[in-house]
């Protein structure tokens, strides 16, 4: 069962608001309607509400259903699957009318009916699909979030890539150069090196392999796998295989007790490596858009809306000002029941 709760227009006195309670009970899916004129606002209760045949309702009774912009900055967006995962978690939402999503800038505009969504609950439901989300503060300028996403990419980069190279050096250098593998058993020892790769590369995918972990796994949860999923079953078998092949050699079968600790790290490293280049293409995106709207001439309102207004077909005209009503797009004053006059 779900529940509405939005605002109203035109309502002026109790006739207007019993008209408005009728439209929005023979919506499909509506068992239950209140109007309350004191608040202009109305609530409904039923099963599959659609906000769209709710709005279509009060417009052909002539109360429409104020709508209002949130908008969201979210992260963790790399492509068109995560902007379909982002705007399907939004769609979902009660009162949510439609959500568009800018991958170059990372910021998502919700339309939905006013009071029936807050920005937090919106930005909740981002975050429970993998993509964390936080209410666009317009004074917060834009390019200060984009320089800190990059710096943090560019730090966990070079953490991943110092601590993979050695792995990598003395596992693929001994099919490079002959004798270095000989060398490096003879000398430390392979369960002793097999011991500092796991630390190495257990230090990578707990520090900067660990959003991965987090996102991919909320994508699992949710029936949507992304790429971070696929780089966390990749690393994680990869990893928890030499794990086995290095504290529990007996499980395996003779001649497959092998390694494959850098193969985890180098797939962390350049997938870090590959995040940091796009976000420092989105940032020259984002800027470049925000310049570009910049140059958009200042909007004139005043006598050009009067005279679209005054242009405006009767028909048009008569939806917004209801027959029962018509008094008031003259005097100011609406009798919609008898006896019940209201000021504008």
């Amino acid at each position: 069962m779900q529940h509405l709760s939005f605002a109203i227009e035109n309502m002026t006195c109790g006739g207007c608001a019993a008209r408005a309670t009728r439209a929005l009970e023979e919506v499909p899916g509506v068992s239950e309607a209140q109007v309350n004129l004191v608040t202009k606002r109305g609530s409904v209760t039923g099963e599959d509400l659609s906000p769209s045949a709710l709005i279509e309702a009060l417009d052909a009774a002539g109360y429409p259903a104020r709508q209002e912009e949130i908008a969201l900055d979210v992260t963790g967006l790399n492509c068109g699957g995560c902007v379909g995962r982002v705007e399907r978690a939004l769609l979902a939402e009660p009162g949510v009318l439609s959500a568009n999503v800018n991958l170059a800038t990372g910021r998502v505009t919700v339309t939905v009916l006013a009071g029936a969504r807050d920005a937090g609950a919106l930005a909740r439901a981002s975050t429970e699909a993998g993509y964390p989300a936080t209410p666009h503060d317009k004074a917060a300028p834009q390019q200060t979030d984009d320089t800190k996403e990059i710096d943090t990419l560019r730090r966990d980069l070079v953490v991943a890539a110092a601590l993979t190279l050695p792995v990598f050096l003395v596992e693929m250098g001994g099919h490079l150069i002959p004798g270095l593998g000989g060398w490096i058993d003879a000398t430390i020892g392979r369960q002793t090196s097999w011991l500092t790769q796991m630390v190495l590369i257990g230090a990578v995918l707990a520090g900067p392999g660990l959003r991965f972990y987090i996102t991919g796994f909320k994508a699992l949860r949710h029936g949507a796998p992304d790429m971070n999923s696929l780089v966390m079953v990749g690393t994680g078998a990869a990893y928890g295989f030499s794990l086995i092949a290095t504290l529990l050699p007996g499980l395996l079968p003779e001649g497959t007790r092998h390694v494959y600790y850098e193969s985890a790290g180098v797939i962390v490293t350049l997938i870090l490596f590959g995040r940091w280049l796009e976000a420092r293409a989105k940032r020259r995106t984002g800027a470049a858009i925000r310049a570009l709207a910049g140059l958009a001439p200042p909007q004139r309102a005043g006598r050009a809306e009067r005279r679209s207004d005054r242009d405006r077909p009767r028909r048009d005209r008569a939806r917004r000002y209801p027959a029962s009503c018509a008094r008031r797009a003259r005097t100011g004053r609406c009798r919609g029941d008898r006896g019940a006059v209201a000021s504008r």
